[in-house]
């Protein structure tokens, strides 16, 4: 652990130690074992008694220190946050729990345990191949729950199990469970990273527990953190309603559709097919996710025109750095004045347009009546190609020109051929199959083999 680490106040040691214990937690195989030593309802309970997980996993004292490093409730001693963070960092098997649930990509992941000092034994954990399979299993789910986030505002976790299924199909058919398992060694086996054992249930677990700033609601909602303010007027509400001692019913009672504005905007939406990119993955990424279409690259190049005029704290750089910065800045500045993720605040050209005006006023370019009407044209262009929340994730250009594809009804029977009627996939005898597809690139008819989950039938 780095010595500036160690000599931190004990509000940022708390903040570090929260951080860890709750990526921690979003780890299933853990979140059993401290709801197990707390004497808690347990998660997957008949999926770890089969696996006969070890019991040495996590006994009832590191479960309690793991939960008061989360308890907003009261700080403790700098030591206290210093001792668990080690402990966890410094057992081989709760390390690797760690590195495999944190809920950000490979490189953060590294940026974070480099600034704690444990980078170096990341590297050495990344050459175990049944690392790797784990991680890069959960990093997927990881990549496609951020990207519904993105493209879609709000959204069900049932319809977030379908995206998944829509984009891993291929993957969950090909896997088999020998290679999440080891038969020496520390975490000899796992119930979490192992596609196995993925399901509507493990989903729900998960978006709770899993350490990310995602708004899950009780009934399953998912949603932006935008939304921040009317969930927690919702939990607000319902707490309230708790403590008065009406029933559950009576409680569910309370969630009015049309009283919270991501309830009202989900129902007006619900019947809307969910767009689904060829790449999921590049939505991912916060710092992408716009596409290279022509009316964005238009409304580029009239930003570079106007950057000539920038003043010169701008303009005057030894290279184009500064300009490219601020152009990229604009663009996305449009974006925001465009699109829909505000809340319930629809975007619009108009409000675009105003933005722009005064961010380019402050940059030294003060617009023309000409160049004024130029930008609106462009914007109203370009706002027909931005991926709207109302839409479920559809451009209004590809909606005009019916382009709009209901691609989830397609896997229904993919569904039942894979999975049980709780959402776990079955334990399919050995069986290679041939069956057609279309390629999503060249819209040509490929053949393909779907190999069994297990060779040998399952588990033993």
């Amino acid at each position: 652990m780095r010595k500036e680490l160690l000599n931190a106040d004990v509000q940022t040691l708390k903040r570090f130690a929260n951080i860890v214990v709750a990526n921690l937690l979003g780890n299933i195989d853990v979140f059993y074992n401290v709801t197990r030593s707390a004497g808690l309802p347990l998660a997957f309970e008949g999926a770890y008694r089969e696996m006969e997980l070890d019991e040495s996993f996590l006994d009832k004292d590191k479960a309690e220190r793991l939960l008061g490093a989360i308890d907003e409730t009261k700080t403790e001693s700098k030591e206290f946050y210093i001792d668990v963070i080690k402990m966890i960092f410094e057992d081989k098997t709760l390390f690797e729990a760690f590195c495999i649930a944190y809920f950000d990509s490979d490189e953060h992941l590294a940026e974070f345990l480099e600034v704690l000092g444990y980078e170096d034994k990341l590297i050495r954990l990344e050459k175990n191949v049944v690392y790797q399979m784990r991680r890069d299993y959960i990093s997927s789910l990881i990549a496609i729950i951020k990207a519904t986030m993105k493209l879609y505002g709000v959204i069900s976790i049932e319809e977030i199990y379908e995206v998944i299924m829509y984009y891993m199909k291929d993957s969950f058919a090909q896997t088999r469970h020998e290679e999440f398992t080891r038969k020496r060694g520390n975490y000899k086996v796992t119930v979490f990273a192992d596609p196995m054992f993925f399901s509507i249930e493990f989903l729900y677990i998960y978006l709770q527990t899993c350490g990310a700033e995602l708004l899950v609601t009780p009934d399953g909602l998912v949603m932006d953190g935008c939304f921040a303010d009317e969930y927690q007027r919702e939990i607000n509400d319902v707490m309230k309603a708790a403590d008065e001692g009406k029933s559950a019913e009576e409680i569910f009672d309370v969630i009015d559709d049309d009283q919270y504005a991501y309830r009202k905007f989900y129902i007006e939406n619900i019947d809307k097919p969910l767009y689904l990119p060829d790449d999921i993955f590049y939505h991912a990424d916060e710092e992408q996710g716009y596409e290279n279409v022509d009316s964005e690259e238009e409304l580029f190049d009239y930003l570079l025109e106007l950057s000539i005029r920038f003043k010169d704290k701008v303009s005057n750089y030894e290279d184009d750095d500064a300009r490219m910065y601020e152009i990229i800045r604009l663009i996305d500045i449009a974006v925001q004045g465009l699109n829909d993720h505000n809340v319930w605040l629809e975007g619009s050209v108009t409000k675009a347009h105003d933005m722009l005006c005064h961010e380019l006023n402050d940059l030294g370019v003060k617009l023309k009546k000409d160049e004024k009407i130029k930008l609106m044209v462009l914007l109203s262009d370009y706002s027909e190609d931005i991926r709207l929340w109302r839409e479920r994730g559809y451009t209004a250009r590809e909606v005009k020109e019916g382009k709009v594809v209901d691609h989830l009804t397609k896997i229904d029977d993919l569904f039942s051929e894979m999975f049980a009627n709780d959402g776990s996939i079955k334990m399919i005898a050995p069986k290679d199959e041939h069956y057609t597809d279309i390629d999503p690139k060249t819209g040509e008819k490929i053949i393909k083999i779907k190999r069994s989950i297990y060779e040998d039938g399952g588990p033993k």
